[in-house]
């Protein structure tokens, strides 16, 4: 078996620079003038100082982090904790040296006339949390409330004046944020305001109580963050509010829609089947502000039933209603990261390939943590052949992909809907399904790029692209030449992105190969090993043999170690007679590992097999057989 050679000639590429004025990349540990050996709190007995922590890439949000870590201050003084104070005061300070910085950077939102009055209240900003610092060495506790007092109304200012940021709240392009309020130009939901201000909810039984068993009415009035009643919110999947009850111990869960009245309040009627302790989570948009999402405790009176507990069980198909439901996460939940999550809808044991649109999805999916204080309420992707929209007239299944992001590691419970009646009669059946998520390497960041941009050419101008001047795309970084071919990158829709990157991608494979691949290493191994990031994008972007452009197009803007990252690879080395087999090792296939070449789906064990035979399809094609040969005779 021939096997691919690996280069280790191109290095990955890393966004390495943050600030443009020099600042670093992480938060410094406190400034002090070097001290002294024996100095407390310092050497080989003394303790590190300040919290270390990525700086923030923006100057909105800087201030949005100095309020946070101001915050867990005055917590700490609180508790007459000074440890904790200064260590969270450092943090402070060093966010705040770099303010001028953040603020003249291009696209701050900061009038330059400002920015002179912004580096002088980031320097005393610092001052009076050096002066905290000092103080807690000390054990000064009253001098630390003086000194916080002084730099939280610094910061106070500051935060009343900064410009607001917006994000995308299913996180699909990572951390990218806008300076406006707009709609995500991947999942279209309304980007949310980055405020630590919060909206609130209050819910009224009419009556004053809720008895289980008996009708009840809620009226819910929407407060903004000054106590102020809201009036107007934005339709989102077709409702205006979105509201999700369930049991204190996630046994039982509803999804329903209160109306709204003509005074801008809503109103709900519903008979609770049980009596306990619950929580309601209230998902509504405000105009632009965003989604919010607000928890409000609620009692229903009655024998409550005693607390079930969570048993982890999403391993394991679910049957509701006659449809068997099954998850795929591609491995271990891990914070951290993007989750996948992979539902496919069967009935008698045959793939359902008719669902409709529910709520203008073809699926919704609520995940909450045990805690209860962790909530995601996620939509699917729906490009592509295997994920039609949910517009009018369309349809969808078996399977149904959603995205997660979890920050917190438990045990958590998922409530997946989808509506397996018509457009006209909805039949919506409810799939509960409890798991584990593990602690991962760090913070959620949306989308992580393990390499550099994917491209070296810029699908825009087709000039030399600025590994500096990127965007995300599906999971990957792509390069531009310069801020204004991204910008144009911005405003396109994901259909003209696709035709502008696969030349580009096409153009930077061969940049590649022209460059040389000289330094080699022999793949000896019984499994292939794959190929590193270069090659494996001159071999996906660049057609030959029996792999064309339109497979290249077919197969999207990924190349397969990443487009299958993080799902699992199982190798059956004893297929049974009629089990389908990896063209390359001959081993029981993977469904979920395919690649379209020479037009027709072939499926493997793993992504290196992928690799192994689309260099076959270019190289080697009369060796290629079509995909009903590579089954065990």
């Amino acid at each position: 078996m021939k096997h691919l050679h690996r280069s280790n000639l191109f290095a990955l590429l890393t966004a390495g620079a943050l600030l443009a004025l020099g600042a670093p990349a992480a938060l410094a540990q406190h400034d002090h003038a070097s001290p002294k050996k024996d100095q407390p709190g310092h050497g080989a007995d003394g303790h590190a100082h300040g919290a270390a922590a990525k700086m923030p890439e923006t100057y909105a949000k800087a201030v949005a982090e100095m309020a946070s870590r101001a915050a867990e201050v005055e917590a700490a003084l609180g508790k007459g904790d000074l440890d904790a104070a200064h260590e969270e005061s450092d943090a402070i300070a060093a966010i705040a040296r770099a303010l001028g910085a953040l603020a003249l950077k291009s696209g701050s939102g900061v009038a330059k006339d400002q920015v002179k009055g912004i580096n002088l209240a980031g320097k005393a900003i610092a001052e009076q949390m050096d002066l905290i610092h000092e103080a807690g060495e000390k054990k000064d506790m009253a001098g630390a409330k003086t000194a916080f007092a002084k730099g939280k109304a610094q910061i106070d200012t500051l935060k009343l004046a900064a410009p607001a940021t917006y994000y995308c709240p299913m996180h699909c392009e990572g951390a990218k944020t806008y300076d406006k309020p707009g709609k995500c130009p991947v999942c279209t939901m309304n980007l949310k305001k980055q405020t630590s201000d919060k909206f609130t909810m209050e819910v009224k039984p009419v009556g004053g109580k809720i008895v289980v068993g008996k009708p009840a009415t809620m009226v819910f009035t929407i407060k903004d963050p000054t106590g102020l009643p809201v009036t107007k919110v934005e339709t989102v999947h077709e409702k205006l509010l979105h509201l999700l009850m369930v049991s204190k111990d996630l046994a039982w869960y509803a999804h329903e829609h209160p109306v709204i009245q003509a005074d801008g309040t809503f109103t709900f009627a519903y008979t609770f089947p049980e009596a306990g302790e619950f929580v309601f989570y209230n998902d509504f948009t405000p105009p632009n502000v965003g989604q919010q999402v607000v928890q409000v405790p609620i009692t229903v009176e009655g024998t409550a039933p005693a607390k079930r507990v969570l048993t982890v069980d999403a391993d394991k198909p679910k049957t509701v209603d006659g449809y068997t439901v099954s998850l795929d996460t591609g491995g271990p939940v891990k914070t951290g990261a993007a989750t996948h999550m992979a539902y496919t809808v069967s009935k008698d044991g045959k793939p359902v390939t008719d669902l409709q649109p529910y709520l203008g999805a073809m699926g919704h999916l609520v995940i909450i943590s045990s805690d209860l204080k962790e909530f995601v309420h996620s939509h699917p992707h729906e490009e592509g052949a295997d994920h039609r929209a949910a517009t009018k007239g369309a349809v969808g299944g078996p399977k149904v992909d959603f995205e997660a992001h979890f920050k917190a590691a438990g045990i958590y419970k998922g409530w997946a809907q989808f509506n397996v009646g018509t457009t006209a009669k909805e039949q919506v059946i409810t799939v509960p399904m409890t798991f584990n998520v593990e602690k991962g390497a760090g913070k959620d960041d949306g989308h992580k790029h393990s390499a550099g941009p994917v491209n070296s050419v810029c699908p825009i101008t087709a000039a030399s692209a600025d590994a500096a001047q990127t965007r995300d795309f599906k999971g990957q970084l792509v390069a531009f030449q310069d801020a204004a071919s991204a910008a144009r990158w911005d405003s396109m829709t994901d259909a003209a992105r696709f035709e502008k990157l696969v030349p580009a991608l096409v153009a930077s494979a061969a940049a590649a190969a022209k460059a040389g691949h000289d330094d080699h290493a022999d793949a000896g191994d019984a499994m292939p090993a794959g190929v590193d990031d270069a090659e494996a994008r001159a071999l996906y972007f660049t057609p030959g043999g029996k792999y064309t452009e339109a497979d290249i197009k077919a197969n999207g803007p990924l190349i397969a170690g990443d487009k299958y990252r993080g799902k699992m690879a199982k190798h059956d080395f004893k297929p049974k007679v009629g089990d389908a087999i990896c063209p390359i090792t001959l081993t029981k296939v993977n469904p979920k590992f395919t690649w379209i070449i020479g037009g027709q789906t072939y499926e493997f064990c793993c992504p290196p097999c992928i690799d192994e035979f689309v260099l076959m399809a270019k190289e080697t094609p009369g060796d290629i057989e079509a995909p009903s040969f590579y089954v065990k005779k």
